[in-house]
């Protein structure tokens, strides 16, 4: 197999790019993700649109009686270990897979040890039980999908640049794909 590289040393080939994004986990897309879906399952208390109320209330779907920071903390910190165990659980992982695994182990693992604790253990309230499913469904396949998206390395700009003229040359009047001015 022929390994074609950009003039920077990156592979251009999705294949290569994607082989690069399996072999470790990659710390800042991981920070970047669990900013990302923590901020989404916030805001979206009750895991989806039709289910939330607009309170942000909730730490992972569950509502909570405390205060706004306390919660918004603990939300935080539970999305963080959340995102970890995700992200590691799938970089391996072509994205379809990764998805389908990671929604998995969200629902089996994370969902199940939040329920065991917060429920079980805690006694927090079982009307809200759905709207935690539902959170943990919708936070395992977005933060799963976004980290794959995010963790490939990106082609730099001069090669596509590069890449584009070759396939399409410069239109009349325009020199090097700048527009003349008059």
């Amino acid at each position: 197999m022929s390994r074609e590289f950009d003039e920077t040393g990156r592979p251009e080939s999705m294949e290569e790019r994607e082989k690069i994004a399996e072999q470790g986990l990659r710390w800042k897309v991981v920070l970047k993700v669990w900013l990302i879906a923590g901020t989404i399952f916030f805001l979206l208390t009750g895991g989806f649109p039709w289910a939330s109320s607009g309170l942000m209330d909730a730490i992972m779907g569950r509502r909570t009686t405390f205060p706004f920071w306390e919660t918004l903390i603990y939300h935080y910190a539970l999305a963080f270990i959340d995102t970890v165990v995700l992200c590691f659980v799938v970089y391996r992982f072509k994205p379809l897979g990764a998805i389908l695994l990671g929604v998995f182990t969200g629902i089996t693992i994370l969902y199940g040890l939040n329920f065991l604790i917060f429920r079980t253990i805690l006694h927090f309230d079982p009307a809200t039980e759905p709207d935690t499913f539902l959170t943990h469904l919708g936070f395992s396949a977005i933060t799963c999908a976004t980290y794959k998206g995010m963790s490939i390395p990106r082609v730099m700009s001069s090669g596509l640049k590069a890449e584009k003229e070759e396939h399409h040359p410069p239109s009349p009047g325009s020199e090097g794909g700048k527009f003349k001015h008059a």
